[in-house]
């Protein structure tokens, strides 16, 4: 990462649907390689890792017009877990 002079603490991941969940899942995976998590109308499954995230700035975003998968699977879930 130093080629590209990146600054490590701020590091932010970001996805749509499959790419959502798996930022997700690697914020929850990896919470002190990332700054935050951006994960945008998608699911989450790995209930067990969610504890991981408490101390990793998370922003989801889901439109009123996604699949209903994603509201019963996705932030609210997570939310409510934390």
């Amino acid at each position: 990462m130093s080629t590209f002079n990146v600054d490590q603490d701020r590091i932010v991941l970001t996805g749509q649907s499959m790419g959502g969940t798996g930022t997700t899942y690697l914020c929850c995976r990896y919470p002190d390689l990332f700054a935050a998590g951006i994960p945008l109308a998608s699911t989450y499954g790995h209930l067990t890792l969610l504890e991981n995230l408490r101390h990793v700035p998370m922003f989801y975003v889901q439109g009123a017009d996604d699949w209903p998968i994603y509201a019963q699977d996705g932030p609210i879930r997570i939310v409510r877990r934390l």
